[in-house]
C-alpha cells in the first residue's frame, strides 16, 4: 500500500502507537509525473527528534545527512552544536550554519534575481534543496527524484512530497550538490 501511495504522489508516514505501525496518509496536492526513487522508502516515516542524527529520530539536517551518507557515500558535518534546537528562535543560527556550510557545495540552481523563483530541472537525486522557513533559508531537504523531496518538519514524521508545487517551490532558495556527487 505504501509503495502505491508514494507512486501516486500521496505522502505516507508511519505513526508508531503501542508498538504497532499504521500508515498515515496526507494529501500532497497534485501528482508529479514520476515517482521518487526506491532508495527513499526506508527514510519515509522516521520520527522527528530535535538534533536527531539516526533512525531513532531526525531533524531536517539529520534526515538530509542520513541518506547522503548511507545511499550516496557522502559525509557531511553532524552539526550537533551551533544551534540549540529547531524552534523559530533558533532559525537565525541555523541559517548561519547553512550559509557557511554551503560554501563548498556545487550550486545547481539559485534564483536569477531577488525574490524570483529558483529554477528547477537540473537537480538530481541526492541534491539538496535549501528552503526558506520563518523568513530565513533554514530548512533543508533532499531531492528524491521525480519532482519529490525527502524532508521532515518539527512534530511530524519524515515524508516524501512533491517540491514542484507552488507552496514549496516559492520557498526554495537554492539547489546544491555535495562535492562528492559533482563528478558522478
Amino acid at each position: 500500500m505504501a509503495d502505491n501511495l508514494i507512486r501516486r504522489g500521496v505522502v505516507t508516514a508511519t505513526l508508531v502507537s503501542a508498538g504497532i505501525a499504521r500508515p498515515r496518509i496526507v494529501a500532497a496536492g497534485g501528482t508529479p509525473p514520476n515517482a521518487p526513487e526506491p532508495w527513499v522508502r526506508p527514510y519515509v516515516g522516521l520520527p522527528w527528534k530535535e538534533l536527531g542524527r539516526d533512525r531513532q529520530g531526525v531533524d531536517c539536517w539529520g534526515l538530509h545527512r542520513l541518506p547522503l551518507l548511507e545511499v550516496f557515500g557522502c559525509d557531511t558535518p553532524l552539526y550537533e552544536t551551533g544551534y540549540v534546537g529547531c524552534s523559530r528562535r533558533d532559525v537565525p543560527e541555523i541559517a548561519t550554519l547553512i550559509a557557511a556550510g554551503k560554501a563548498g557545495w556545487h550550486i545547481v540552481r539559485e534564483p536569477g534575481y531577488e525574490g524570483g523563483l529558483c529554477p528547477i530541472g537540473d537537480e538530481r537525486p541526492g541534491d539538496s534543496l535549501l528552503i526558506r522557513q520563518h523568513g530565513e533559508p533554514s530548512h533543508i531537504a533532499l531531492v528524491a527524484g521525480g519532482g519529490h523531496m525527502l524532508h521532515i518538519e518539527e512534530g511530524t514524521d519524515s515524508v516524501c512530497v512533491p517540491y514542484t508545487e507552488r507552496d514549496w517551490r516559492r520557498r526554495i532558495v537554492g539547489i546544491y550538490r555535495h562535492p562528492g556527487l559533482v563528478q558522478s
